[in-house]
């Protein structure tokens, strides 16, 4: 039987600042326009779903890439975004000022239960313990 390798935990803080540079390494072979990557998810999504959401939440949003496609696709909707890092976050508020975005804890989770129709979750897994 294998043993389970323990999922290191990142401080998502420390890459905030240069999160942009990293995806833009990790996604080069898109093109020189790397948004490609995070604008296909959103439509995928929009694709999938039978309804337009009226409360849409991106949970690990960090510095909010995926936000302005969410905008785009679904601009009748009500978008938040959600994270673990305070650094992302500020970022992801001063590209998107009319977004609401709240730090992932215990309250943030607690008050929120049914409160979205659509909860978009994309390259969060892999971080998270089992």
């Amino acid at each position: 039987m294998s043993k389970k390798q323990p999922v290191e935990k990142i401080n998502f803080d420390e890459y905030a600042d240069v999160y942009v540079k990293v995806m833009e390494e990790d996604l080069k072979f898109f093109g020189e326009e790397n948004s490609y990557f995070a604008e296909y998810k959103v439509k995928i999504l929009k694709e999938m779903l039978d309804e337009k959401p009226v409360n849409l939440l991106e949970y690990g949003c960090g510095i909010g890439r995926n936000i302005r496609f969410f905008k785009t696709y679904f601009p009748d909707s009500n978008i938040e975004g959600c994270d673990i890092s305070d650094k992302s976050l500020k970022i992801a508020r001063e590209e998107n000022p009319e977004i609401k975005f709240s730090l992932i804890n215990d309250d943030f989770i607690n008050s929120n239960v049914n409160k979205y129709d659509v909860i978009f979750i994309s390259c969060v897994f892999h971080h998270i313990a089992p």
